[in-house]
């Protein structure tokens, strides 16, 4: 028997000594693996190669050995010479060991985090239930699309609210908790349930019902967190939609294939200022627009900013709704990809549904007070006669002055923009008096429509929108390339 120097050092012995016999090398080999050396060896002897790997005990170290074996065999296959080639391969086989383990403690990991992410999406559910189907309130058709954070196995604060109120409107919120898990979760479902009873005992004006959560935040009522919100009240009857931010991104509407941001009114996050105030903006919401609310994964992520991301979904919303006709809620919202796959996700969709196109009353309705047609040379009349009916309607002194400026700069505005002519209809409906001009003009753009801001001294235009803001309850502005219709309202006092 001959040993290489190679096969002396595995066995850390001396090449003086000799080479080990073949039972001592045996005796060297661990208990548990002795079946594999008598398995090779059976191999072996029917004239196969025996190809073994087993541990041995050298000292006090365990090595790992392959042990390959083969024979020169005369014609009845009995070994004229054997050959041996033996290899440490303990590196090897701690190595198969140890990624064996990591492997195993990843795969139970996995399942851990799985099993948390199931937990939390039950409770999410649970907190926050997704409706399976559109949902149709008076007047408007609503779904609903929650994406939860891939990465994340947090509940996360993302909600949405979606509901009848009072006087047949109703009201839609998204909003977005900061943070996630249990914190986030509580203060999540606090001012989901609270925006839910102060709509049904207090009041469902946006404006209004911020400015109530944002007290709840501040003075500790819930969870202490900030958050994001947008609420909107849709009046079905006047096709009127209006809204309030709290930090929140602007809603997005989508008419005749065409989407725009809506304006964003004034109002910081919910949380940060006790007396925060809050503003509404209101614009008109037909059937066939397309209205959307979304928390910010949808747009923003650690790379892009809300701009950025705004672009996509914008483009992905017209290129759904130019395609003719309406897409079905859920499948729309199935087209929008998020922008932020660890950031859940919550997007509302809302469309009207068809009825009655809302118009002033016509004789002999009680309501009616005068409708007729105008032009340059009969302002100054026309102003004198709506002065005359306002009052006798029941506005007097600051409301009568006030309504009649806010008629005369949209009634002038449609004379100088809007083609020279127009028609204006004034009525009293439910103890409000209401007036609509309408023009046939090209329209005024989105970004100019705005009521809440009042226009720079050298501004060239929205000084007759602003002060119709400042002198009525109510202004909704519906406009495009076909003309331009605003509805004008003041509270009668007394009734």
């Amino acid at each position: 028997m001959v040993w290489s120097a190679g096969l002396y050092r595995i066995y850390e012995r001396n090449p003086a000594d000799g080479p080990l016999s073949t039972d001592a090398a045996s005796e060297l080999i661990l208990p548990e693996d002795q079946p594999l050396r008598i398995q090779a060896m059976t191999a072996f002897a029917a004239g196969d190669t025996a190809d073994v790997t087993f541990r041995i005990r050298v000292g006090e170290r365990v090595k790992h050995v392959r042990s390959v074996v083969d024979a020169v065999r005369d014609a009845t296959g009995r070994p004229l010479k054997i050959y041996g080639i033996v290899q440490d391969v303990t590196a090897r086989e701690t190595a198969r060991v140890r990624l064996a383990d990591v492997e195993r403690q990843l795969h139970e990991h996995q399942r851990t985090l799985a099993a948390e992410h199931r937990m939390a999406m039950r409770l999410q559910q649970i907190i926050l239930p997704i409706p399976d189907a559109p949902v149709d309130l008076p007047g408007l058709r609503v779904a609903v699309r929650y994406l939860p954070a891939e990465r994340a196995s947090q509940v996360g604060g993302d909600w949405f609210h979606a509901a009848e109120v009072a006087g047949g409107g109703v009201l839609l919120a998204v909003g977005d908790v900061a943070g996630h898990g249990i914190q986030a979760a509580t203060t999540m479902a606090q001012l989901r349930h609270a925006l839910a009873a102060l709509a049904v005992t207090t009041t469902s004006d946006p404006a209004a019902l911020l400015g109530h959560l944002n007290h709840l935040l501040c003075a500790g009522g819930v969870a202490a967190d900030t958050a994001t919100v947008v609420i909107a009240r849709y009046q079905p009857d006047s096709h009127t939609l209006t809204w309030a931010l709290a930090g929140h991104p602007a809603p997005l509407r989508t008419r005749d294939g065409v989407t725009t941001e809506l304006p964003r009114p004034r109002g910081p996050l919910l949380g940060v200022l006790a007396d925060a105030e809050y503003e509404n903006a209101s614009i008109s919401f037909e059937p066939g627009d397309l209205l959307v609310l979304y928390t910010d994964g949808l747009v923003e992520n650690r790379t892009q900013g809300l701009g950025d991301g705004l672009a996509p979904v914008i483009a992905t919303l017209n290129r759904i709704t130019a395609a003719g006709s309406p897409q079905p809620l859920a499948d729309l919202l199935g087209r929008l990809h998020r922008a932020n796959p660890d950031d859940d996700t919550c997007i509302l969709a809302a469309r009207p549904l068809p009825g009655r196109v809302p118009a002033p009353p016509t004789d002999p309705l009680p309501g009616q007070l005068f409708q007729r047609e105008f032009d340059l040379g009969s302002l100054v009349p026309l102003r004198h006669d709506i002065t005359r009916h306002s009052a006798d309607a029941g506005l007097a002194d600051a409301e009568l002055h006030w309504f009649v400026t806010a008629v005369n700069e949209i009634i002038t505005n449609a004379v100088r923009h809007g083609g020279g002519t127009g028609q204006v209809a004034l009525w009293i409906e439910d103890g409000r008096l209401y007036c609509r001009v309408a023009d046939q003009g090209p329209g005024i753009p989105l970004a100019r429509q705005r009521t809440d801001v009042r226009p720079a001294p050298d501004s060239l235009g929205g000084r007759g929108l602003w002060l119709a803001g400042q002198g009525c309850e109510s202004v909704v502005i519906d406009s495009s390339a076909a003309g331009t219709r605003v509805t004008l309202s003041t509270l009668i006092p007394g009734r």
